[in-house]
């Protein structure tokens, strides 16, 4: 898939996270009657996004490469791995990791915000840091 000329957000990590944070995001399409935000998310070779937990209903597709899923619950912590032509629907709420395998990883998600926000960032503990929002990946990207 061409993705040169989109326009993406890109996030890197700090000193506050112990694991790579190297991803990037462009927004696709917004519909606000719908509460739902389409959206593209790359992620870098063996690099995460911020450690989360989406509130609203979120489909996706990997497009491209391995996508690596760690779910974090109470009782245990499940790894999967994704490849491209994975389709999956998740109702919400589930902490996870995310990061792209060796070559990385291309991934479509059409999520549904809850109040406005599509999910909380986590610091390790699974305290709420922040909550990303439509806006915030609209603000951006010249959508």
């Amino acid at each position: 898939m061409n993705t040169e000329n989109l326009s993406w957000i890109h996030f890197s990590g700090s000193k506050r996270f112990d694991y790579p944070i190297h991803y990037s995001v462009c927004c696709l399409s917004v519909d606000s009657s719908q509460n739902t935000i389409e959206f593209l998310s790359r992620w870098y070779s063996n690099s995460y996004c911020h450690y989360h937990r989406h509130l609203g209903e979120t489909y996706i597709k990997v497009l491209e490469g391995e996508h690596n899923i760690v779910e974090i619950n109470d009782h245990e912590t499940v790894h999967k791995k994704r490849y491209s032509g994975f389709e999956s629907i998740n109702s919400g709420g589930d902490s996870h990791m995310e990061y792209g395998g060796p070559d990385g990883c291309l991934v479509y998600f059409r999520c549904k915000a809850v109040n406005g926000k599509l999910f909380e960032v986590l610091d390790k503990d699974g305290t709420v840091l922040s909550y990303a929002t439509i806006d915030d990946f609209t603000k951006n990207s010249g959508n």
